[in-house]
């Protein structure tokens, strides 16, 4: 036994572990999380970088790149869809070009805090890159089923992000449907979307990190969702998670929003106008505007400038839109959706998290890059889309992690749990918990500081 203590009584042993089994059984902290402190404040950027042409395809690019790289605050994670790397495609804008200003501050640098290029399986490759502060210590990619033999591969990435100078570590899954000029329809999407549910299945439940999904997912969402249908498909098959743009800005209730017919139907029918009333006159929030003012390639702190305005007004009643001009290029208006997410998975099923993650705000992001044409100044989007950024805190107390199931010693943390629980109480500091992952741990324990034992993701039962 480590660190034995001989005034402990068995009276105390036992109050410790019937707490843990009892937290097992209600699960994860609940009402308590609200007085848990502040661990971290993270701002997430999802941004589809791919364009309209490519018209300005290196500049817009590099001034996509220069903005991140100088963001103040800066984005702790940015998640990039339609990021491809095929070289000598000219309608492919400059994936290179993007990632060599992305990283001209030292931003992301290290190989650790980046995943580019995925997935990679077959050809056209890429589509999917995530950069961030944290160290990437687990990664995983998944292509669909349904893939265009002509399209670049689209599907899901799954990356464990250990934050810096925290115990936290999230599950952040980066995600890209077809859309439906790509020939899936409603019910490809529902397909799409069972199988990153199974994807989240296989890699979250038992992992006790708060579960952050994000991407373009070419299925519009309130406040007006029937150009691209489906976001009760969304809601039904990832258990009603946190939508957090619609979260921070709300007109209504969602879900008597949703047009079509149930998902078991999956009827992909479009009615010519399903929009209700119960937002009009909704003024879609502000939107952070970016712009790129140099004409070079210097990258420098002064490099981007940024400021809140109002959104177009032709979008007013709509908000949260992700195309530019507000015109979604597959649907004609009266159809702006959004269709790009940052979700919250807090659903059994999905997330065991000990961490309680709470929204400061979610808003959409419209970045320009500033041209010089004929002695004039022109601006141009630096994408087809609308980014979508949000600022969160994490709760809860500084934590070590056990798993019955790790084979090694491990270091205690949620990328290296301890295998065993003895460990864990030897190294633990007074006042921190300890955090068991279901199953057996069949261990006598001494234990000589104040600490609390948790379980996630099920049952963990103590003794022999």
């Amino acid at each position: 036994m480590k660190r034995p203590m001989k005034n402990t009584t068995r009276r105390e042993i036992v109050a410790c572990i019937v707490a843990a089994i009892a937290m097992a059984a209600r699960g994860p902290a609940g009402d308590a999380v609200a007085a848990e402190p502040l661990q971290a404040q993270l701002r997430i950027l999802d941004y589809n970088v791919f364009g309209f042409d490519s018209h300005q395809c290196e500049r817009r690019a590099r001034s996509f790149g220069h903005i991140v790289a100088n963001a103040e605050p800066a984005y702790d994670i940015v998640a990039l869809n339609e990021y491809y790397n095929i070289p000598l495609a000219p309608n492919i804008c400059g994936s290179r070009h993007l990632g060599d200003a992305l990283l001209c501050t030292g931003r992301y640098s290290h190989p650790d805090n980046r995943v580019v290029f995925k997935p990679d399986e077959g050809f056209p490759n890429g589509g999917l890159g995530l950069f961030t502060f944290g160290t990437i210590c687990e990664f995983h990619e998944r292509l669909w089923s349904f893939q265009d033999s002509a399209d670049p591969r689209q599907g899901v990435i799954f990356a464990r992000v250990a934050l810096p100078n925290t115990t936290v570590t999230l599950d952040v899954y980066v995600v890209h449907t077809h859309s439906f000029g790509d020939g899936c329809d409603r019910c490809c999407h529902k397909e799409q979307l069972l199988e990153l549910a199974e994807f989240i299945r296989t890699h979250s439940p038992r992992s006790g990190n708060p579960v952050i999904v994000m991407g373009d997912f070419n299925i519009g969402g309130p406040p007006a969702c029937c150009g691209n249908p489906g976001y009760e498909d969304i809601t039904a098959i990832l258990g009603s998670p946190r939508d957090l743009w619609w979260e921070a800005h709300p007109c209504g209730d969602p879900v008597r929003l949703f047009c079509g017919d149930p998902i078991a139907e999956c009827d992909h029918k479009r009615p010519a106008d399903c929009h209700t009333n119960e937002c009009e006159g909704f003024d879609s929030p502000p939107m952070d505007n970016c712009f790129d003012r140099h004409f070079d390639d210097v990258c420098t702190l002064e490099s981007a400038v940024c400021n809140s305005f109002p959104a177009p007004e032709e979008c007013d009643g709509w908000g949260g839109y992700t195309r530019t001009g507000c015109h979604n290029v597959i649907d004609p208006p009266p159809f702006p959706e959004r269709i790009d997410y940052i979700f919250v998975l807090e659903d059994p099923a999905y997330s065991s998290s000990a961490f309680q993650v709470e929204l400061v705000d979610a808003r959409v992001v419209n970045w320009f890059v500033q041209l010089l044409s004929q002695d004039d100044f022109e601006r141009i989007p630096v994408s087809d889309h609308l980014g979508l950024e949000a600022t969160i805190n994490i709760f809860g107390r500084s934590s070590m992690w056990v798993d019955a199931f790790q084979t090694e010693a491990g270091t205690g943390t949620s990328c290296d749990p301890f295998s065993s629980l003895e460990d864990a109480v030897a190294a633990v500091p007074a006042g921190d918990r300890i955090l068991l992952r279901r199953g057996l741990y069949p261990e006598r324990l001494i234990i000589d500081r104040p600490c609390r034992l948790e379980s996630v993701a099920g049952v963990a039962i103590i003794g022999f």
